[in-house]
C-alpha cells in the first residue's frame, strides 16, 4: 500500500475496497538516456574559439514538415540563450543542426538536445 498516498490525492472519494484493489498504479517508466541532466553543465559556459555546435533532433511517432521542425526549435534555441547555454542564436554563435527520427510508440517520443563547445 506504498501508493496509496498517491492513489488518495487522484480519487479522493475512492472507497477502501477501490484502495485494497488497487494498492498502486502501474505506468511503465521511461528508459533514462545516459546523458548528463543541464544541472550537471557548467552554467555561463560559452564557445571560445568557434560557435557552439547545437544539434536538435527529435524524436516523434508522426513526423513533421520541415518548416514546422525548425519553427518549432525556436522557443528551445531562446531558452538555452537565456539560460547562457549558448551564447546567442546567430550564426557566428552557433552551428545549428535540427532533425527528426520515427519512433514507433508515443513514450518513445522525446527531444534530444547536444551541444558541443568549440
Amino acid at each position: 500500500m506504498a501508493q496509496q498516498p498517491k492513489l488518495k490525492s487522484l480519487f479522493p472519494h475512492g472507497s477502501k475496497s477501490f484502495f485494497a484493489v488497487n494498492p498502486g498504479l502501474s505506468d511503465p517508466q521511461p528508459q533514462q538516456d545516459s546523458l548528463f541532466p543541464l544541472d550537471q553543465i557548467p552554467k555561463g559556459k560559452k564557445p571560445r574559439h568557434a560557435p557552439a555546435l547545437l544539434n536538435i533532433t527529435s524524436y516523434r511517432c508522426k513526423l513533421l514538415d520541415d518548416d514546422n521542425l525548425r519553427g518549432g526549435a525556436k522557443a528551445l534555441i531562446d531558452c538555452l540563450k537565456e539560460l547562457e547555454l549558448i551564447s546567442g542564436d546567430d550564426p557566428s554563435a552557433i552551428n545549428l543542426s535540427v532533425g527528426q527520427k520515427k519512433v514507433n510508440h508515443r513514450w518513445q517520443e522525446k527531444t534530444l538536445v547536444e551541444i558541443e563547445y568549440g
